[in-house]
């Protein structure tokens, strides 16, 4: 994170700041387990972090819905499951393993297809998760 503070606007900051960091982001991006399938802890991060005005996005993506994205939600925010980053890291390494343009909207619809299969019946999983 240190390497990015030469861009302007990007500063690393110490945990016991994260409430505060959070009320002044436009962008929120959780790069933990947490809310992986069989991961256990807590995510700090509540309803009063969050508002319309931001994107949350979790790098999560089995299950495609978490709690973070449940709360991003109900707080009015943008939400981006971590299918995105599944499918786009796949497609960059196909495109340079092959040399090939990658199919990302087939890739995109196999894993989804793949993941939707593992949800248990009643899960509170939107129709389709912005991506």
């Amino acid at each position: 994170v240190r390497d990015l503070e030469e861009y302007d606007g990007i500063s690393a900051r110490p945990w016991e700041d994260m409430h505060h960091c959070l009320s002044k982001s436009d962008i929120v991006i959780n790069c933990t387990t947490v809310g992986m399938e069989g991961c256990k802890g807590h995510l700090p991060i509540g309803p009063n972090d969050l508002d319309e005005g931001k994107v949350v996005m979790d790098i999560v993506y089995d299950p495609l819905w978490t709690g973070l994205l449940e709360t991003a939600r109900n707080a009015g925010s943008l939400v981006i499951n971590g299918l995105e980053m599944l499918v786009h890291q796949g497609a960059i390494s196909f495109e340079r393993w092959t040399g090939l343009k990658p199919p990302i909207s087939v890739m995109k619809d196999a894993i989804e297809k793949h993941l939707m299969v593992n949800f248990h019946e009643g899960s509170n999983i939107p129709d389709r998760v912005h991506g």
